[in-house]
């Protein structure tokens, strides 16, 4: 192996040209490798969704509630002042009841949550935009065929 690299013979032009010979030698398997590998990308890039997920979370800090007696109690009952646990969790339930999301998207309205596509200017873009459209409503059957024998909520 070190006599190989040793040698005189070895140069990076050598390489070139080598690995040159192969090419043009195997063109047609090189073409056909590079053409089935930009499918199958064009492909995986066409399946994925263009959903956006929003997440949010609510973080409230409970500070030291007051245990102090305030100053007009004749009992000295316990004062508390801040919000509880139980405030917190009811107020988050009213904001996920399904009346309240109902109502807040009347106010808002659907159609500006719809998908919206861009219009195709060119041929290609035509193109491109009816495979996006097939491959929805594909998505969509086996979506719904999932849903209908309980596979998938």
């Amino acid at each position: 192996m070190t006599d190989f690299l040793d040698s005189n013979d070895f140069t990076v032009e050598s390489l070139f040209d080598d690995i040159l010979g192969v090419l043009k030698r195997r063109k047609l398997f090189v073409a056909i490798v590079g053409v089935c590998i930009s499918l199958l990308v064009y492909g995986v890039l066409l399946y994925l969704n263009d959903k956006y997920e929003v997440n949010a979370t609510l973080i409230v800090k409970l500070g030291k509630e007051s245990v102090a007696v305030p100053l007009g109690a004749e009992k000295g009952s316990v004062y508390r002042q801040g919000v509880t646990k139980e405030d917190i969790n009811t107020y988050i339930s009213l904001l996920q009841s399904a009346p309240t999301l109902e109502q807040a998207l009347a106010l808002v309205g659907e159609e500006r949550f719809e998908y919206k596509p861009e219009k195709p200017e060119n041929l290609l873009q035509s193109m491109k935009a009816m495979a996006k459209r097939c491959a929805r409503f594909g998505k969509s059957l086996v979506n719904d065929a999932l849903i209908m024998v309980k596979l998938r909520k």
